[in-house]
C-alpha cells in the first residue's frame, strides 16, 4: 500500500464543491488534459449570473470580509444600483451565510490545482482525466447540486455537498491522505488544544513530516516508496525554514499550502469546525476531537473500514440508526443499478460508498464499507450465481456484478 500522503498541496484546495465542478466537467470517455479539465471547471464557477435583489446585502458583506474590491469595484454603491449586475456564480454560493467556510474561490491562475486533488481523491484518472467509478458515484450522491453548478443556480448550493456525498469524499480524502491527517492533527492537538489557526498548525507540519519519515523509512519496499520519502523530506525542509516576510509570507508559503488542505475541506465535511467563516481559524469539539482520535488508533485501513461512517455521524450530531442486512442489501442493489457499467459490472467501493450515503440521506441509517463487503460475501457464499467478482490488481474485491438485477 502506498503511503497515504498528498505531495503536490495548494492554497486553492479548499472547498469539497470545486471537486464537484471537475467531476462535473470531466467526460467518461473523451480524453482530455488538465489543463482543459480546469478550465472548463472553472468556468461552470465563474460563469456570470445577475445578483439578486434579496441577497445584494449578503453579498456585499462577502465581499467585504474578503476584501474582493478588485474583483467587484462597484460593490461598494447602493443595493439598488448591485441588484442585477453580473457576479460570478462562485462567489454567490461563497456568501451563502449557511456555508461554514467563505474562503476558495478559484481563479485563472489555480484553475489546473482542484484537478491535480480530484486525480490524487481518484475522480479522475491522473492520464487522461477521464472520469472514474468514484467521480460517477460522487456525481450520483450530489445530483442535485451538480445540476444546480452546471445551471449557473444559486439552491441547492453545489458547495454544501449533501450528506451522501459527504461520506463518499471524506471516504476519498482519508484514503488519499490519511496517515498525513491523522499525524498532522494529533500534533495539533497535542501542542495546541482544540483551537488552532492555520499559522499555527502548519507550524507542527516539520514535525510532523519527520515522524511520518521515520514510520514509512521501516517501511519503505518500492521504488515509489522510496521517492514518496524524498519528496517528503523535501517538504519538511520546506516547511521548516523560518517564517519571512513580503512576498515569502501568506497563503503561498509551503507550510500554508501544505495545511489548507487538511484543513478547509474537512470543514465542509464537518469534522473541524471554523471560528469565522473568513479567516483561518478553527476548533474541534469534542465529537471531532474523538472522529481523530479514533483515526489515530485504529489506522487508516481499519478506521475506513469499521468507523469511519458512525465516527463521521457522530462528529456531525447526527442520529443514524443502523441498517438491518435486509436494508443494507436493497440500497446495495440500488447504488449498483445506477453505477453498473454497460457489461454490469461496477466497482465495489464505490457501490457500498454510495450505498451508505443514500442510506444515510434518505432513511437517517448506516452500514460500514467493510460490513458491505462481508454482506457481498455472504450474499455469494449463498448464491455463487448472484454475484460475479473481478479482483483487484493487489487482492480483494475490486468489481462486482450483480446478476438479475435490471
Amino acid at each position: 500500500m502506498p503511503f497515504r500522503w498528498i505531495p503536490r498541496t495548494r492554497v486553492s484546495m479548499q472547498r469539497v464543491g470545486a471537486i464537484l465542478a471537475v467531476a462535473s466537467s470531466a467526460s467518461e470517455q473523451t480524453v482530455t488534459s488538465g489543463s482543459a479539465l480546469g478550465e472548463r471547471s472553472l468556468a461552470l464557477l465563474r460563469r456570470p449570473v445577475p445578483l439578486p435583489a434579496d441577497f445584494v446585502g449578503e453579498f456585499q458583506k462577502y465581499t467585504r470580509d474578503m476584501r474582493l474590491w478588485e474583483r467587484y469595484v462597484r460593490s461598494r454603491q447602493s443595493d439598488q444600483l448591485l441588484a442585477g449586475l453580473p457576479v460570478q456564480v462562485q462567489d454567490l454560493w461563497l456568501a451563502d451565510a449557511a456555508l461554514p467556510s467563505a474562503t476558495g474561490a478559484i481563479t485563472e491562475q489555480v484553475a489546473d490545482e482542484p484537478v491535480s486533488l480530484a486525480v490524487d481523491l481518484q475522480l479522475v484518472r491522473g492520464k487522461n482525466f477521464t472520469l472514474t467509478d468514484r467521480g460517477r458515484a460522487l456525481r450520483l450522491a450530489a445530483a442535485a447540486q451538480r445540476d444546480a453548478l452546471v445551471a449557473g443556480q444559486r439552491h441547492p448550493n453545489p458547495f454544501a455537498l449533501p450528506l451522501g456525498a459527504q461520506v463518499l469524499v471524506l471516504w476519498a480524502l482519508l484514503e488519499a491522505d490519511g496517515e498525513f491527517a491523522s499525524t498532522s492533527f494529533q500534533a495539533a492537538i497535542k501542542a495546541l488544544g482544540t483551537s488552532f489557526t492555520r499559522a499555527s498548525f502548519s507550524e507542527q507540519l516539520g514535525t510532523v513530516c519527520r515522524d511520518l519519515i521515520k514510520r514509512w523509512t521501516r517501511q519503505a519496499r518500492t521504488g515509489e516508496d522510496r521517492a514518496s520519502l524524498t519528496r517528503l523530506a523535501e517538504l519538511e525542509r520546506e516547511v521548516s525554514k523560518p517564517r519571512a516576510s513580503g512576498e515569502n509570507w501568506g497563503g503561498g508559503r509551503p507550510p500554508d499550502q501544505a495545511a489548507t488542505v487538511r484543513l478547509e475541506p474537512y470543514v465542509d465535511l464537518g469534522v473541524l469546525s471554523k471560528v469565522d467563516r473568513t479567516v483561518y481559524k478553527y476548533q474541534l469539539h469534542s465529537a471531532q476531537e474523538q472522529f481523530w482520535g479514533r483515526l489515530h488508533e485504529d489506522g487508516v485501513d481499519r478506521f475506513l473500514d469499521a468507523s469511519l461512517v458512525s465516527a463521521w455521524a457522530d462528529a456531525r450530531g447526527l442520529a443514524l440508526a443502523t441498517s438491518t442486512d435486509a436494508e443494507a442489501w436493497s440500497a446495495i442493489e440500488e447504488a449498483y443499478r445506477e453505477l453498473r457499467r454497460p457489461l454490469g459490472y461496477a466497482s465495489v467501493d464505490e457501490v457500498l460508498l454510495l450505498a451508505i450515503g443514500q442510506e444515510a440521506e434518505k432513511a437517517g441509517r448506516y452500514f460500514e464499507v467493510g460490513s458491505g463487503r462481508d454482506l457481498v460475501r455472504r450474499r455469494y457464499k449463498e448464491n455463487p450465481r448472484l454475484i460475479r467478482f473481478g479482483v483487484r490488481r493487489g487482492g480483494g474485491l475490486g468489481y462486482m456484478k450483480l446478476m438479475g438485477i435490471r
